[in-house]
């Protein structure tokens, strides 16, 4: 309609803004680290194809040059509310399959939320991407439902196939 004019400044005006935080923080403190926090879910490049565009500019696409040390990549609805592991673990992937980030600079950030989160299979499936480092989310909510540690491992026939 208008060639991506809006797109493009909304863009823009988002990676100044973040730009400049960065800037300010690292002006006061050097040796500062930044993670971009990914949520795939609500910019999902199949289905929301605009706001994946806006929130995710190009320079942040890849690590050189980003800004950001390590790209964390979540993506709540898809295990939580869809429980489509596929898309979960589709998410784990994203920065180094899809995107241009190195495997080593990225993370995953996992839920737990309630009692019917398939948690362990969403673990499972982020580990057989091979992300790094997988985090989670709202810890107390494990202890609150009393569920098993230590995390999951893998077995020669997974117990949930």
């Amino acid at each position: 309609m208008n060639s991506y004019a809006d797109a493009n400044f909304l863009r823009a005006r988002l990676k100044a803004y973040v730009d400049a935080i960065r800037n300010y923080v690292l002006a006061s403190y050097p040796a500062a680290v930044f993670e971009l926090l990914w949520p795939m879910d609500v910019n999902d490049p199949d289905t929301c194809r605009l706001t994946r565009y806006i929130n995710l500019p190009t320079d942040w696409q890849t690590r050189a040059g980003s800004g950001f040390d390590t790209f964390m990549c979540e993506g709540f609805q898809y295990g939580g509310i869809d429980h489509n592991i596929d898309k979960a673990q589709r998410c784990a992937a994203y920065p180094f399959a899809e995107l241009s980030w190195d495997r080593a600079h990225c993370r995953y950030l996992m839920g737990w939320y309630y009692s019917g989160w398939p948690w362990q299979r969403e673990y499972l499936a982020a580990r057989r991407t091979r992300v790094p480092l997988i985090k989670t989310w709202a810890y107390d909510h494990l202890c609150l439902f009393g569920w098993p540690l230590p995390l999951p491992k893998e077995t020669s026939t997974p117990s949930f196939l």
